[in-house]
């Protein structure tokens, strides 16, 4: 999977959104608020990914062991997938 580059990851002051651009944000309502360790698998999702590969990369950036990662990381793949943020 890889990130939809029709979005922005902005941070303002402790605030993380992906903002829609170009014909993205014609036709979608708002932003995506993204809790820190969300835009930082956002941004991960520059490059195409596997679920593991992001597990890896959340372990190794944040206190978390791996089952928790990896549980976390299905369910936050489910929602990028539903707002239109990532593909593949």
């Amino acid at each position: 999977m890889i990130r939809n580059k029709n979005f922005e990851i902005v941070q303002v002051n402790n605030d993380y959104m992906a903002v829609p651009t170009g014909k993205t944000a014609a036709g979608y309502d708002g932003v995506v608020t993204l809790s820190e360790s969300g835009a930082f698998l956002l941004r991960a999702l520059d490059q195409e990914r596997t679920v593991d590969e992001l597990a890896d990369l959340l372990t190794a950036e944040y206190e978390v062991d791996r089952e928790t990662a990896l549980r976390d990381i299905t369910q936050i793949v489910k929602d990028f997938e539903r707002l239109g943020l990532i593909e593949g």
